[in-house]
């Protein structure tokens, strides 16, 4: 019997708004939300072929049977309490890399396959990608050197912006960074920079952000109001006020539209959550793209079924 698997936490509400589309579908599906030691899995490689199965919480699946798979990140590995401390990296290590050989085993519908996420997340690259397309992107500066921060602020006229070079999804929200407008306090400690990189980019106006979830071939645009609200001028995802900072279905231009889907082809990209601006001139620009991006409380604010949009997608595999 076909199965599809799900990657991820039981509770994160992305995976059960997908399994609950999966289920008026009628689609057998799984969640593999967590390995331990109790959980058996096996990669058998003959003449060519693999013949590989896991046995994960009383649940057995010959993977050869896997219709496809929802992947947004990394598979959980709890390692035994019993080991000791010294040989526990260890343990981990080699639990990674057994899962990667369990990935590449299985043949299917990646959404998104584990390399497809590696070669896609660096921000410069993907700026790259999008400006061959014939997408607008901002001038980007990547640099650990101070001197070269001050001159990219003098040329700018201090209209610049900081970004992490890693996203920051994950962190705890009272830890989360996000995009910071430089000011003359910020060039004062210019020399901060030699102990870590960071990304600058020119500032560029805003009339209205976009946030595109794209599954496939289906393109969902969430129009973001976000200079309605002084906390989220500079960076949307500080909301805190939705009545300030509304959220509205939207429909991009055609072009840009195409460009997007363009750009995900050529990332090998099945899914992802692209950022845009739409300048004051209705220009579009292009931020980036996300293959891990978090869609939940665009479906819930604006009513978009990309749970669904997502289960279809995975079923038609």
């Amino acid at each position: 019997m076909e199965i599809i698997l799900l990657n991820g936490t039981k509770d994160d509400p992305h995976i059960k708004g997908i399994c609950e589309e999966l289920k008026a579908m009628k689609q057998n599906h799984f969640v593999l939300d967590n390995l331990s030691h109790s959980d058996v899995f096996s990669v058998d490689f003959k003449q060519g072929q693999y013949v590989s199965e896991i046995n994960c919480r009383e649940t057995k699946i010959n993977l050869s049977n896997v219709k496809s798979i929802w992947n947004t990140s990394p598979l959980r590995v709890s390692i035994s309490n019993d080991l000791n401390d010294d040989s526990k990296p260890f343990v981990k290590a080699e639990w990674t890399e057994g899962i990667h050989s369990l990935w590449y085993s299985i043949k299917t519908k990646w959404v998104n396959h584990p390399d497809s996420i590696m070669s896609s997340v660096n921000r410069v690259n993907q700026l790259e990608n999008a400006s061959k397309l014939g997408l607008l992107t901002p001038r980007t500066l990547v640099t650990n050197s101070p001197e070269k921060f001050e001159a990219f602020y003098n040329e700018f006229d201090g209209e610049i912006i900081a970004k992490t070079l890693h996203s920051s999804e994950g962190l705890p929200e009272d830890k989360m960074i996000f995009t910071t407008k430089i000011t003359k306090k910020d060039l004062e400690r210019k020399n901060e920079l030699r102990y870590a990189p960071s990304m600058f980019q020119e500032y560029v106006k805003k009339k209205t952000e976009f946030r595109v979830t794209i599954v496939g071939n289906t393109i969902r645009a969430a129009e973001i109001y976000s200079q309605m609200s002084s906390k989220t001028k500079h960076d949307w995802r500080q909301y805190d006020d939705f009545q300030r900072t509304p959220y509205k279905e939207a429909t991009l231009p055609s072009d840009i539209s195409k460009k997007l889907l363009k750009l995900m082809k050529l990332m090998k990209l099945e899914f992802g959550a692209a950022d845009l601006i739409r300048t004051p001139d209705d220009e579009y620009v292009f931020l980036e793209i996300n293959p891990n991006g978090r869609w939940w409380w665009i479906q819930e604010l604006t009513g978009m079924n990309i749970a669904k949009d997502i289960a279809h997608h995975l079923s038609m595999a």
